[in-house]
Parts: structure tokens; sequence; C-alpha cells
């Protein structure tokens, strides 16, 4: 039987139906952005190493040698504890460090790391992310261009508007020198050359989907807020964008698999033993089992991530399993268009009709019944994906209720027992998120849209709502909470989404 892997190497066949990486758990979501910050090389630190020097900082700021610029060390304890602090559990508190958010680049120096520990090989979601860019981007050019974009705009100037970004940011270059930490300045564009063409694991095709260029596009438009708004904002805002971003990435991707076969399965129903650019887009797009996939209001984060999960177990044993029946050996990668139509159009004429296609995969199911079985009954196999998505997109509980708390979450618990089920419910801050970018990749500078356009719009997110999740509700009260919303009986849908203020003049 072909066999499901459990990590994901760049040198892996099989690669287009995989994961970039085995990804994990996400402790604190604030280690997005500090572990994007260490993969663009705004720091020195890397992910082994940056909790070492975290641990440091937190021996060094309990003696009595100052290290700041402008803080003793007693006030930068009080200023990690209060308004730079993250939400954390009873347990994180209790390790001798500091959680600091990512306000600036330099504090991706000390922790904010998946590891408590110099682990080498550690989860690196940074890493992850500049892979899903790097997927994204049409060639290397667009995918320099862009990361020297996004370094150039996470970096702090004293040209920016944000007085407190820029005091924090000259605090902790005082400490990096104090500590001996080196700083680093410039875009290192050999870096990202080498990390395109030889570090990520490559999809060739992937920058074909919608989903992928409408994220480059939202993310230059983050680009573009900077100095709008104010940073802590700013980097909530990017933050929402990291989490949804990747969690839509692996759902799509453990769509891949099952999204072919359905391809397959509809060209020999129709007898076509041929197919175009179009077909090829369609399964970018998921286009054949999209219902599927989107989160509604109803959906429950325990078995929508168990069905994706299964579904790419079995699913990608299955095509294994029919790329080898079609004598399609070593299989990587739809390395073009033509590649593309090629692979497919071999497996329609070995196979020829609807018919041979159901006789295989009952063969291949008999034949590997135990094994197929396997993968549903050891879901555990799964664990750290099932783990990393649950983990992604769930509202973060702090034991210090005081201090702001997660307000950039998909699923949210029903009621307040601890064994309460995940549910969607799309925070504040994530609307908040998603109705500025559906803005701003609109042209013409529409000042409203009607409460479809907007659902419309919602549906390139992985989300689908219904006029009436947002005419009325708890959805809807939240809108109201924001000022984005107000009701239109003349409109279609009834109700008007008005432009967040924070991007009016753009």
């Amino acid at each position: 039987m072909f066999q499901i892997e459990k990590t994901y190497k760049a040198s892996d066949s099989f690669r287009f139906f995989k994961l970039e990486r085995a990804v994990e758990n996400i402790p604190l979501v604030s280690i997005l952005v500090a572990s994007l910050y260490r993969n663009l090389k705004l720091v020195s630190a890397n992910e082994n190493t940056a909790n070492g020097y975290g641990q440091n900082l937190y021996s060094v700021l309990n003696s009595s040698t100052d290290v700041g610029l402008l803080f003793t060390n007693e006030e930068l304890i009080s200023l990690f504890n209060t308004s730079l602090s993250v939400p954390t559990s009873e347990k994180q508190q209790k390790q001798k460090k500091f959680w600091i958010s990512p306000l600036v680049p330099e504090i991706g120096n000390y922790g904010l790391s998946v590891r408590n520990n110099e682990t080498k090989g550690a989860w690196n979601p940074g890493s992850f992310i500049l892979e899903i860019i790097a997927n994204y981007c049409c060639d290397i050019e667009e995918f320099i261009e862009i990361s020297s974009v996004l370094f150039s705009a996470l970096k702090v100037t004293e040209g920016d508007n944000d007085i407190w970004s820029i005091c924090v940011q000259s605090e902790f270059d005082c400490i990096s020198k104090n500590l001996n930490i080196p700083v680093l300045h410039d875009f290192d564009e050999d870096y990202f050359r080498d990390f395109f063409l030889v570090r990520a694991p490559r999809k060739k095709m992937m920058f074909h989907a919608k989903y992928a260029r409408n994220a480059i596009v939202d993310l230059r438009n983050i680009v573009g807020l900077k100095n709008r708004i104010t940073r802590q904002k700013w980097i909530g805002f990017l933050e929402g964008y990291i989490r949804l971003t990747m969690f839509n990435h692996i759902i799509y991707t453990l769509n891949f698999s099952r999204n072919y076969y359905l391809l397959i399965e509809k060209c020999l129903l129709m007898g076509k033993s041929s197919v175009t650019s179009v077909e090829m887009k369609n399964l970018m797009n998921l286009e054949y089992n999209k219902n599927d996939v989107r989160i509604k209001v109803v959906t429950g984060r325990k078995q929508y991530i168990r069905d994706h999960i299964e579904s790419f177990g079995y699913y990608n044993a299955l095509i294994g399993g029919l790329l080898e029946h079609c004598n399609i050996i070593d299989f990587m990668d739809f390395e073009s268009e033509s590649d593309f139509i090629a692979i497919t159009e071999k497996i329609l004429s070995h196979i020829e009709t609807q018919q041979k296609l159901k006789d295989f995969q009952i063969g291949f199911q008999n034949e590997n019944e135990l094994e197929l079985a396997r993968i549903n009954e050891d879901y555990s196999s799964f664990k750290n994906i099932k783990e990393s998505l649950g983990y992604l997109c769930s509202k973060k509980t702090s034991t210090r209720e005081k201090f702001i708390s997660d307000v950039n979450f998909l699923f949210d618990k029903i009621g307040t027992n601890l064994n309460s089920p995940y549910t969607m419910k799309i925070s504040p801050g994530l609307i908040s998120t998603l109705t500025s970018l559906i803005f701003l990749r609109k042209q013409e500078g529409n000042t409203f849209i009607s409460g479809l356009e907007f659902i419309q719009g919602l549906n390139d997110y992985n989300i689908q709502l219904s006029i009436n999740d947002i005419s009325s509700g708890e959805i809807k009260n939240t809108m109201l909470s924001l000022g984005i919303v107000i009701d239109c009986p003349d409109t279609e849908g009834g109700v008007l989404i008005i432009k967040p203020a924070w991007i009016k003049n753009i």
C-alpha cells in the first residue's frame, strides 16, 4: 500500500499532496509574529536560541545590573507583566521567563518560541509562513519583493509615527547590546533567494489558486496600513491574517488528494479523456468539494478537523495507489500546467471509464483494508496536525483576566464548562480584519457594500455565512459593536456593511 508519511521534507515524493512541514500546536499565538521576525532575519535569534536568550534576560533583570535605556530592571519587569504581556496559562506564568508581546522585532530575540529549550529541529511556524508565501508567489522575484516589503514594514524606524513602538524598540536595542546579542539591520536578498530555490518545499502550481493570489494581495494591503493605525493594532491585524492563512492553507492542502480524485471521477463520468487549464484551476481552488470545506455557524471544531484529517489519510493513500496503478512512479509535484494535463490525461487513458475507477477503488480498499482501518482508528497518528489546527484558530484564554485577551479567533467554547465543545464563533478582531481586507481589495473605494457582497467576500476566506447570520443574532451584534453594519431594507440582503473607519481614507 502507498504509505502515508508523517513528516514532510523538500525531497519527498508526492509533495503536491502534502503539507510543507510537520506542523504542531502553537502554545501562544504571539509566537507566530515573533517567529516571523526571526525567519525574516530581522533579529539574530532563531527558534533554537530564542528561549535561551529569554531565560537569560529573565535572570539579568532579576539582578542588580540595569540593562535598559530608559527603564530600570524593576520597571522593565513591570512593563513585561502589564502592557507588554500576552494571554498565558497558569503553567506558562510559572516558567522563569517573560511572555512579551511581539510589538517590535527585537522582542523576537527573547522567547516566544514553540520549545522551552534549545531543541534542534523545533517546529518553526515562521518558516512555515514564508513557505506558504513562497508557494503563493508567481516566481522568485515576486517572493523576494514581497519579503523585502514585509521586512521593511515590520522594522521600526525613527520615521514611524508610533512613538511608543520607537521607544520600545530603542529599549530592546539597548538590552541586546548589553547582553551581547547582535542587532541586524539589512535585508539579505541572498538568504531569501536560497530559501525560495532550495529550502522551501515548492508546490509549483499553487499560485494559480484564487485564494493564493488573494493572500498575496491581502499581505500587501496589510503592509499599506502601517502608520495608519497604532503599531499594536497593526501587529494584531497581521496576527489575525497569519492565523487564518495558516489554518486555511492546512485545510486546503488536506483536501488536494480528495479534490483530485473527484476531478478524475467527474471527467470519467462525462466521458472526457482530456483536461484543460480550467480543470487545473478548479483543482487548485477545490471546486469539486468546496461545500465540504467552508466553515459555517454550526460547524464544530473537533468534527471539522477530524473529517479533513481522515479524508487526507484516505485520499492520499488512494491517489498514491492510483498513480502506481497507472505506472506514474516517483510523482513529486505538477511541474507546470502542461505537466498537470499530461499526468491527468495519462490516468484517464489508463482507467478509461468510471466503472473501472470504482473497481480500482474497491480493489484498493479490499487489498489495504487493515491499513485503511488503522488510519481511521489510529487518528492519533495525525495528532500534531489536529493540535496545530485546533490551537491556531481557537480562542486563547488567560488566567490573568485584567490583561488583554485573544481577539483573533474563529472557534470558541459553547458555555463555560471545561469540557465544553468548540464551535464556530468569529471574534470581533477577526471580523474587523476580514471586513478591512474585503474593502481593501475593492478598487472603487466603496464606502458601503451590501450584505450579500460581504458574505461573498467571506467565501474567499473559507467562511460561509448566510444573510440571516449577519442580519440578526450574535454575529450581527458583534458587527454593530464595531460600527460596521447598519440595517437597510432597500438593499439586497437588508443590511449594509460600512467601510471601517481606519481605512476610510484609502
